[in-house]
């Protein structure tokens, strides 16, 4: 199994951020709190970060500081901003998020048939 996150209730590698620990049993979103450490303490995360290790690495080492509870910081202004984020996508209707996402295509795929229409065309 290709672990790509870390459970932050006990620190054991697991699937995904919001998979269940295979050791603990415990699921990190439960609320936007811990959904956002979760993803914080993910693969996907830290792709993003320039590191002076690889990303399995850190995984690593995040695991090994959660085991004896020495992780209790997390970057505060990324946490807050997760959250937010999280509640700005909760508002959303799963309806109109598909709408919107619709919407914005059709920018895209309508000048590529013209287009497509213009060069067969001639």
């Amino acid at each position: 199994m290709n672990n790509k996150s870390v459970c932050i209730h006990c620190g054991h590698m697991k699937k995904s951020p919001f998979s269940r620990c295979g050791k603990c049993g415990y699921i990190g979103n439960l609320n936007p709190e811990e959904k956002a450490k979760s993803f914080m303490l993910s693969e996907e995360y830290l792709q993003g970060r320039n590191l002076q290790m690889s990303v399995q690495d850190k995984l690593q080492e995040l695991s090994m500081k959660i085991k004896p509870n020495e992780m209790s910081e997390f970057d505060q202004d990324q946490l807050l901003k997760f959250i937010k984020e999280q509640e700005i996508l909760k508002d959303i209707p799963p309806f109109q998020s598909i709408k919107i996402i619709l919407f914005c295509s059709l920018f895209f795929i309508i000048p590529i048939i013209a287009i497509l229409v213009w060069l067969f065309s001639a």
